[in-house]
């Protein structure tokens, strides 16, 4: 057993290697008849300092075709208005590059797709006025849908309860478009969703209420610029009597593309996404807007899926932002689940004050996660008063819980609301006690069976953290199942309570600063 506590004061200097933009790409779920999702590599690190109060970043210029036509700050771009069928070459430059020529190693030649036939929910009866109850007409224009056509939803508040989405559609929801959910009435039930899942334990008889949802779907695009409303708050105060309906739920289903909308308000989980194979988030803004209490208010839950790509998102949510599952095994009959695999979260924001209100937890991994996650990779992302960067989860009752390779790197963390607690313990958090009781003793060990938890292969590499309201990094294992093989790289913690590493066999530091509180001038 590996046992640290710090505040301990150590410095070291900071490397900055020099630019280089590489691996411009365009993922193919990222293409559209009218738009492209752009992502690249750049070896610029932040290289964050004890000054820093933000994040250090560069400015990349994008040109279509050689002529520049946006900015940004991230390294994620989505090229709008764009012609179907056609054509185009791409390319990204720095800001210390721009005077270069486009083209090279920096571009990439994409061809949008082919455009499909419209089907505005206007011409099908629905009034968007804001009084109207419009489900009937747009779900008619869903089942008329033919392949690769879309469903337009033009400026407007359309009232509607339940949705179903087919294979090979687009949902556009256009500027100024909003789909308003009912909410809440007494006696009236949203429709449960069942689906078998196939598990190494056998099948799993799965049931859950979703106020939109994709049942054995593929080749469907959620896009737009407009919102979707859920209506929450008028579910709050009900949580302890009934089930919430998610927002969005995919199930048994694969290619997958949410972009640009905004997701606000839900009764439970914003998106569920159940045994998925192959998603886009990009650009998607998930925000609690109303200032009532709420529970359970996930942002976005990839559970037992994979090959997941979460891009330019911004999370303004209330509890976890993203939160990665794989089902939990228990005596109350649940089964293990399929593993979670190859999820990646990039260039995404996570902001305490995105929405009036906002209270998010950051990135969490488990607890539930009894088939396994493994393969993530969360980087270049900012996390802005919020609880966690990322908190790693499970205890002993949640059996076969396995977390493996897991990637943290380039990431800014900097909080002054969200205090330590028992499912939070720091804003880097590797808790094998996850909701353990109060007194439970770290060094004693438990008889190691087959179900006993394990935790792998965890990595951190450039990472700032400033909390001076708590912690910095909280990690702890099992005494009989220590934390196998986790590392910090080029790692600056500014905090309070410094550094707690307990029960853990392969530790490996190189290049990390802790500053305790008393250190500092705040």
């Amino acid at each position: 057993m590996l046992y640290i506590v710090f505040p301990l004061l150590c410095r070291v200097a900071y490397s900055q290697p020099s630019s280089s933009i590489r691996k411009v790409e365009a993922p193919a779920l990222g293409i559209t008849s009218a738009s492209v999702l752009l992502t690249w590599d750049d070896n610029f690190t932040p290289g964050y300092q004890s000054t820093d109060s933000t994040p250090r970043s560069r400015e990349y210029f994008i040109y279509q075709d050689a002529m520049k036509i946006g900015s940004t700050r991230s390294r994620t771009f989505i090229v709008r208005d764009l012609s179907p069928s056609r054509s185009y070459t791409f390319s990204v430059r720095s800001a210390d590059d721009s005077k270069k020529i486009p083209g090279g190693e920096n571009s990439i030649k994409v061809t949008t797709r082919n455009d499909g036939r419209i089907l505005n929910v206007r011409d099908l009866g629905a009034k968007g006025d804001g009084k109207s109850a419009d489900g009937k007409a747009i779900q008619s224009a869903i089942n008329s849908c033919p392949k690769d056509g879309i469903v337009l939803i033009p400026a407007g508040r359309y009232i509607v309860d339940h949705l179903e989405l087919r294979s090979d559609m687009t949902l556009l929801l256009e500027k100024a478009a909003v789909l308003s959910f009912a909410g809440y009435r007494e006696g009236v039930r949203y429709p449960t969703t069942k689906a078998v899942l196939p598990g190494p334990d056998g099948d799993i008889n799965y049931q859950a209420p979703s106020l939109i949802t994709g049942l054995n779907v593929h080749h469907v695009v959620i896009t737009g610029e407009g919102t979707i409303d859920a209506g929450g708050a008028t579910w709050w105060p009900h949580y302890k009597e009934i089930i919430r309906p998610y927002t969005i739920e995919f199930i048994l289903s694969s290619d997958i593309l949410v972009q640009g909308i905004t997701i606000q308000d839900p009764p439970s989980w914003n998106n569920h996404l159940l045994y998925v194979d192959d998603a886009i988030y990009s650009d998607v803004k998930f925000f609690k807007v109303s200032k009532a209490d709420e529970v359970n208010g996930d942002g976005l839950d990839p559970d037992a899926s994979r090959n997941i790509l979460i891009v330019g998102c911004i999370f303004g949510n209330q509890d976890d932002c993203i939160a990665i599952k794989s089902g939990r095994y228990d005596a109350d009959g649940n089964k293990r689940r399929r593993s979670s695999e190859y999820i990646t979260i990039r260039d995404c924001v996570f902001d305490g004050n995105a929405a009036p209100g906002a209270g998010p937890l950051g990135i969490g991994i488990g607890s539930e996660s009894s088939g396994g996650i493994k393969h993530v990779v969360i980087q270049n992302c900012v996390f802005t008063d919020v609880a966690s960067l990322v908190n790693i989860k499970a205890n002993r009752q949640r059996a076969f819980a396995c977390v493996d390779d897991i990637r943290i790197e380039h990431n800014f963390y900097t909080n002054h609301k969200a205090v330590d607690r028992w499912w939070n313990r720091a804003p880097v958090s590797v808790d094998l006690f996850y909701g353990a009781a109060a007194g439970s003793n770290p060094s004693a060990p438990e008889p190691l069976v087959s179900q006993t938890p394990v935790f792998r292969n965890i990595y951190f590499n450039d990472i700032m953290i400033c909390n001076p309201v708590g912690r910095g990094i909280y990690i702890s294992g099992l005494a009989e199942s220590p934390i196998h093989a986790i590392s910090f790289n080029e790692v600056y913690v500014r905090s309070r309570d410094g550094v707690t590493i307990q029960n853990v066999d392969t530790l490996s530091i190189k290049g990390i600063t802790v500053v305790p509180l008393a250190a500092l001038k705040l």
